[in-house]
């Protein structure tokens, strides 16, 4: 904290009344707390592909709404390319607060968030950006939850700040730097933690009926150990229903599916959780896939005729437990047992007499009837 003139000066009651010399005492007072509230880290200048990129380090926040850390980068492009994006990762399922730059002489459109080129938010010049030693200012706002440090969480949730820079729109110039989010440079960053794990392409899920059908590309992956799929009904909450292989290191494109049969119908959101062989891990975009699975799943009954046991076959039904009942032609109920979709049942009818009976299927809002004949 910079120290004001006052204290190199003598006061006496001469010079200055009580009430004076409280209103000093107060004027110091209020910066010593705007010093302490607004505390900011030591920043960090990193170099390379014509881009100077200076980490100002970050400052929090606290309002009667709840605790913030904002975070101010100074981007000068000395190269002859214009920049055409800066992207910056972000905590997993967060996204940023009121993303701002300084410059009104270059406007940008903001993706917030992405997962391109990894989970983040994105500033993407709308007309010409800086080059030729143009600069601009770019700043952001996080949450920090509450009763929690602000040098706690950034250590321990979001050490590091990712910072893609690219200029150039037939002719691409690409640079990563990685800055330590509690300030300061190390060196050791810049060295390869600066490559992505995995770059994904694309991520997309289809509606086939009784299931969700995933997919995903990924254009390279480095230490890429496996991909786990988590699923949501509410697109907050997510749960893993699957894991997927990755392929290591590789720079050429992979294509991965994994398809979710466990639905009803509804609205789905989806995710992936990309883990390296060191347990590091990033969350990709969420995607949502609407279903309408009650109308195609069909009860499969046989053989039919039959003799003694009859095959009731839910396996294309949407997950939930369902009533499979047999009735004769009048309605009568004969026999009743609970069965889960996804299963083979076996119902045993040898003590039934010849004739014609239904199988009735119900439950998860589907009602199906099939027709057999006991010989």
């Amino acid at each position: 904290m910079t120290l004001l003139p006052f204290a190199f000066c003598r006061f006496s009651t001469e010079q200055f009344s009580l009430k004076t010399l409280q209103r000093l005492f107060v004027l110091l007072l209020s910066v010593f707390i705007i010093s302490a509230n607004s505390a900011s880290a030591q920043g960090c200048l990193k170099s390379g592909e014509g881009f100077n990129i200076n980490y100002d380090g970050y400052t929090t926040n606290t309002s009667s709404k709840g605790n913030t850390i904002t975070f101010t980068f100074k981007v000068q492009n000395t190269g002859n390319r214009a920049l055409s994006h800066l992207t910056f990762s972000l905590p997993s399922n967060t996204t940023a607060q009121n993303p701002l730059n300084t410059n009104k002489n270059f406007r940008y459109r903001i993706e917030n968030p992405t997962s391109s080129p990894f989970y983040g938010f994105k500033f993407e010049t709308f007309g010409e950006g800086p080059k030729n030693g143009e600069m601009d200012v770019f700043s952001y706002t996080i949450p920090l939850p509450a009763n929690t440090n602000a040098s706690t969480y950034l250590t321990n949730v979001y050490p590091f700040i990712s910072v893609e820079a690219k200029a150039g729109t037939t002719s691409i110039i690409t640079k990563n730097f990685i800055f330590k989010s509690i300030g300061g440079c190390e060196e050791e960053l810049d060295g390869p933690i600066t490559a992505l794990p995995v770059t994904l392409a694309s991520f997309t899920g289809a509606n086939q009926g009784q299931a969700v059908e995933l997919k995903w590309v990924t254009a390279t992956e480095e230490n890429n150990s496996y991909f786990q799929v988590e699923r949501s009904t509410d697109g907050k909450t997510f749960s893993q229903i699957g894991q997927v292989v990755g392929k290591g290191t590789t720079k050429l494109q992979q294509t991965y599916s994994f398809t979710d049969k466990a639905i009803a119908s509804a609205t789905y959101y989806y995710r992936l959780r990309q883990v390296d062989f060191n347990g590091a891990a990033e969350y990709s975009k969420v995607i949502a896939v609407k279903t309408n699975s009650s109308v195609t799943g069909l009860v499969k009954v046989y053989p039919n005729p039959a003799s003694a046991a009859l095959q009731v076959d839910l396996s294309a039904f949407a997950s939930g437990s369902y009533q499979v009942k047999i009735a004769s032609l009048t309605g009568t109920i004969l026999s009743q047992q609970a069965v889960e979709a996804g299963q083979v049942t076996t119902l045993d009818i040898q003590a039934l007499t010849s004739g014609a009976y239904l199988v009735l299927v119900q439950g998860q809002d589907l009602n199906q009837t099939k027709r057999f004949l006991k010989n």
